[in-house]
């Protein structure tokens, strides 16, 4: 699976692409909210029944400040990222609150301030102070210790970019999220995203497509005849995006990504780590070809695609629920099945899509009018069975899992886990929720908050039990 285990807003004024680079134009940080998933597998020795027979009495769990285990390697030639997986729900100057039981949730820890950067940076770019108001929308990690955070940061008209008013900044941690340090950016207002693989290879998006194959240490815009890069992904080698057709011309159904642009069709497309070229995945069954449509006829919900890569395969959930699963090494994909996931869950956004360290199986939730459904597969994504449903608090946006903790959702509301004993437990809160939650590897995982006005990241070290911020501002 792609490290960052431990996971795809708007930016109104893309659309006559007149960018206002600091602060962000109402809702820049929406379309951010991609899971920044690397992982490392793990084996639990529980069945997957203990997990279907599921309390949904919640506990409440007040997070403890945590100490990091001592650095350690993890094989990092894999690797997720931060992914997008609910709906479209908050603006970064004004983030949802929600509505459900407020009074149930855990209390903030006190953010841990970051330090100055430590420890040897190898071919990693040694970099400088993490620019003042550091506002994160992304994050990625390809093993324990290493990992990134994109976002906006500094003062306009003063930033290191080549127009000094572009304030695109990135920050990378060589020590598990303990102290992070300025890096060079990409030279454009018009990423969000960022995914890394095995380090030396890198990619930031959304919805332009920038790529590095030197650590991060400089950066190239790459051509996506004019798409609109939404969701991506790394996994042995490859790198897989969804690129996406968008106008602001109205049409039914549609789907809003970037302030309010439509979406109407969307294509898969694959590289190899170090390649300038993009390859389209065809799609085969039932809904064939290059491009997946939201369709014309005003029927039907419309989702946006989400991407999870694992062990050498590969899944997407289309725009009208399809499941297709194919190698990494194909150029075909072919429908597997329809997501379980009912038409109304599909309108408040992704189904989230990622693998239980728990079962070994395909996970999926969905969001209902009331509650958060989890879904398995274990056959790939063929047949789907019911698993979990979590208590209402918040809408869904980010799905991950752990030895420790079976399911670990991120909500509008914190985080909730489901421990090895079948009880969801609020394990997290802050204001206006997680837009990401992952891990990394069995016990340590990285969550991003809906709100980048908090300058934070979460960090777990006890497999998503319980989790303390990490302040990325001086």
């Amino acid at each position: 699976m792609t490290p960052g285990n431990g996971g795809r807003d708007p930016l109104d004024d893309w659309l006559d692409r007149q960018i206002q680079p600091l602060p962000p134009p109402a809702g820049a940080f929406e379309t951010v909210r991609r899971r920044a998933r690397h992982r490392k597998m793990g084996k639990l020795a529980m069945a997957a029944s203990s997990v279907a027979a599921v309390a949904v009495a919640v506990a409440v769990v007040v997070p403890s400040v945590l100490t990091p285990p001592a650095a350690r390697q993890v094989a990092a030639d894999s690797q997720t990222a931060n992914r997008s997986a609910g709906p479209a729900t908050s603006s970064n100057s004004n983030p949802p609150t929600g509505t459900a039981n407020k009074e149930s949730h855990a209390p903030s820890a006190s953010p841990t301030s970051i330090g100055a950067a430590t420890g040897s940076s190898g071919p990693y770019p040694v970099g400088g102070a993490v620019p003042a108001n550091f506002q994160p929308t992304s994050v990625t990690f390809i093993g324990a210790d290493t990992g990134w955070a994109i976002g906006q940061g500094g003062t306009p008209g003063s930033c290191a970019n080549s127009n000094p008013d572009i304030c695109t900044s990135l920050v990378l941690t060589q020590d598990g999220g303990q102290t992070w340090r300025g890096v060079t950016a990409p030279d454009t207002a018009n990423v969000s995203g960022i995914r890394f693989y095995n380090g030396q290879y890198g990619w930031a998006y959304g919805p332009e497509l920038w790529s590095t194959d030197d650590y991060g240490r400089n950066w190239q815009k790459d051509g996506t005849n004019g798409g609109e890069v939404t969701d991506l992904e790394t996994e042995n080698g490859r790198a897989f995006a969804v690129f996406a057709n968008c106008s602001t011309t109205a049409i039914a159904p549609s789907i809003t990504f970037y302030g309010n642009e439509r979406c109407t069709d969307f294509s898969l497309e694959t590289t190899s780590a170090g390649s300038d070229g993009w390859t389209q995945i065809t799609f085969s069954g039932a809904n064939g070809g290059n491009t997946l449509s939201v369709g014309t006829d005003g029927s039907g919900a419309v989702t946006k695609p989400t991407i999870m890569l694992q062990g050498g395969t590969g899944w997407l959930v289309g725009p009208q629920g399809q499941v297709f699963s194919g190698s990494l090494t194909s150029s075909t994909w072919a429908q597997v099945s329809t997501s379980p996931c009912p038409t109304s869950s599909q309108a408040l956004g992704s189904a989230m899509l990622d693998w239980s360290l728990a079962t070994g199986d395909l996970i999926l939730a969905c969001n209902g009018a009331q509650a958060t459904t989890v879904y398995s597969s274990a056959d790939g994504g063929q047949t789907w069975s019911k698993q979990a449903t979590a208590p209402g608090f918040g809408t869904g946006e980010s799905l991950t899992a752990s030895p420790s903790a079976p399911y670990i959702l991120a909500t509008t509301e914190g985080i909730q886990a489901l421990d090895a004993n079948g009880q969801w437990q609020q394990v997290a809160s802050v204001e206006g929720g997680f837009s990401y939650v992952g891990m990394t590897t069995d016990d340590q995982g990285i969550a991003l908050p809906v709100n980048p006005d908090l300058h934070q990241v979460w960090m777990t070290y006890n497999g998503g039990l319980s989790w303390t911020p990490v302040s990325l501002v001086p």
